[in-house]
C-alpha cells in the first residue's frame, strides 16, 4: 500500500456507498469515517455528537422560528452550521494527515483537495427502481414513503454540498470515478474500486 491512501466515497442514497465503503476498509484493513467522524469531532469539541448526527449533511437554511428556537436553547446544544462544517472539515484533514482512510460524503473530496496526489474520489449511483427497493428493505416502508425518503435525502446532499463547495452535488467532473453499483454488485464495485486505485497508483 502506498504512504496513506485516501479514498472518498460520494454516493446517491440507496446505491449502496456506505457498505461499499466497509467493503473497502475491510479488504485494505483502512479505517472507514461516516457518523464515527461526526462522534470524533463533537467529542473533540466536548459537544455531544448527537448535534453532529441531526445535521447530518444538512444546510439549514436561516429562518426566523430558527433564530428564536435558539435564543431559548442551552448554548452547548446549539451550534451554527459553519461553524460544525468547520470543526468537521478540520477533523478530516487531521485524519488524512494521521494516515490512511476511506471518508464517506462530508464533502471529503472538496476538502480534501490538496491531497489529490494519493486520493481516489469516488461517486457511486445506481438506478432509481434498485434504489427504492434497497430503501424499503432497510427501513420497512412501502415504494411511496421510500421515494420521499430519497427525494428529501438527495435534496438535502445536493444543498449541502453546493453551499459548502459552491459545486454541484454528484458532477462527474468533481470526482476520478463514478460507478453503478447494480452491475457488479457491493463485491464486484468494491474490486472495481481497488483496482482503479491501483491503476492511479493510490494502491500498490
Amino acid at each position: 500500500m502506498k504512504s496513506n491512501p485516501i479514498i472518498t466515497i460520494g454516493r446517491q442514497y440507496g446505491s449502496g456507498g456506505r457498505k461499499i465503503a466497509a467493503e473497502l476498509g475491510q479488504r485494505l484493513n483502512i479505517p472507514v469515517y461516516d457518523n464515527a467522524l461526526l462522534s470524533e469531532a463533537a467529542g473533540n469539541c466536548g459537544y455531544s455528537p448527537d448535534i453532529f448526527k441531526k445535521r447530518d449533511e444538512k444546510k439549514h437554511l436561516f429562518s426566523l422560528s430558527r433564530l428564536f428556537s435558539s435564543l431559548y436553547s442551552n448554548a452547548e446544544n446549539y451550534m451554527a452550521d459553519d461553524e460544525l462544517f468547520k470543526i468537521q472539515s478540520e477533523t478530516i484533514c487531521r485524519i488524512a494527515q494521521e494516515g490512511p482512510c476511506i471518508i464517506v460524503g462530508r464533502c471529503a473530496n472538496y476538502v480534501l483537495r490538496e491531497y489529490r496526489d494519493r486520493m481516489l474520489n469516488v461517486f457511486i449511483t445506481s438506478p432509481y427502481k434498485m434504489r427504492v427497493q434497497r430503501v424499503m428493505e432497510r427501513m420497512g416502508v412501502d415504494e411511496a414513503t421510500a421515494g420521499k425518503i430519497i427525494a428529501r435525502k438527495e435534496k438535502n446532499r445536493a444543498a449541502y454540498y453546493h453551499y459548502y463547495t459552491l459545486g454541484k452535488w454528484g458532477d462527474s467532473a468533481a470526482y476520478d470515478l463514478c460507478i453503478d453499483s447494480s452491475i457488479l454488485g457491493i463485491e464486484g464495485t468494491t474490486e472495481i474500486i481497488m483496482d482503479f486505485a491501483k491503476a492511479k497508483g493510490i494502491l500498490e
